[in-house]
């Protein structure tokens, strides 16, 4: 479950990403993604520690030197899931630009 505390800010991120205010970065990992807000940053990650394990996502406050400070990890059966799903989606297809790739390969097959 989303702490109280955090809602807010998942929330907003969420919104910025999904109007593209903010650009996402790719990681190391392939499966983190990195956004920079002011002096601090969070990063977002899918992840399934063990084969048998749900699907996880996790969501760390990193600061000013990118260690990790904070961090949540909601589970495919914990209910907000799905919320965090959509945001790992979001930023995922923001730091990758899929929008600008589709825009792309949309004109190259209209020429």
């Amino acid at each position: 479950m989303i702490p109280e505390e955090y809602k807010p800010l998942i929330d907003k991120i969420s919104s910025v990403t999904d109007q593209k205010k903010f650009r996402w970065e790719k990681t190391s990992d392939e499966e983190k993604f990195l956004l920079n807000l002011g002096l601090n940053s969070v990063t977002i990650h899918y992840f399934e520690a063990y084969p048998d394990d749900s699907p996880t996502v996790g969501f760390e406050i990193r600061d000013r030197l990118g260690d990790r400070i904070d961090g949540i990890y909601i589970s495919q059966d914990e209910r907000d899931y799905d919320t965090m799903w959509e945001l790992y989606r979001s930023a995922r297809r923001n730091a990758l630009k899929i929008g600008d790739t589709i825009s792309n390969m949309m004109k190259f097959l209209e020429d």
